[in-house]
């Protein structure tokens, strides 16, 4: 677990991010293109990643913050589609002869409250 950054680094933190806020919308708009998530979603978790690369960066690293910040912006905005897929139940996708979809959906349901 991260522990709370001083009010310092709080604020080294939130100057590189904000001369660095340009490197967000090409990369969103990149993965927007082919993705159910809005624009705007993107964006924002974007914004996260690159706070998450200005709090990790270390001013004695030789690699330049945009080269360092670029995957952790990607790697935000991926993770945050991975969590978006969801896998229809394969009942749903294919359900058995006799039985409608409805009668699959009933019986998913019956499973669920079981597990309950």
């Amino acid at each position: 677990m991260d522990r709370p950054l001083s009010r310092r680094k709080l604020q080294q933190r939130n100057r590189l991010a904000t001369a660095h806020l340009a490197l967000v919308p090409p990369i969103a708009a990149r993965y927007a293109v082919n993705s159910p998530e809005p624009f705007d979603d993107l964006l924002q978790v974007g914004m996260l990643g690159l706070l998450r690369a200005a709090e990790r960066y270390s001013s004695q690293n030789p690699v330049p913050f945009e080269s360092y910040a670029r995957p952790h912006i990607r790697g935000a905005i991926l993770h945050q589609q991975d969590l978006q897929i969801t896998q229809m139940p394969v009942a749903l996708a294919k359900p058995s002869a006799g039985r409608s979809q409805e009668a699959a959906l009933l019986h998913i349901a019956a499973k669920d409250a079981a597990w309950a």
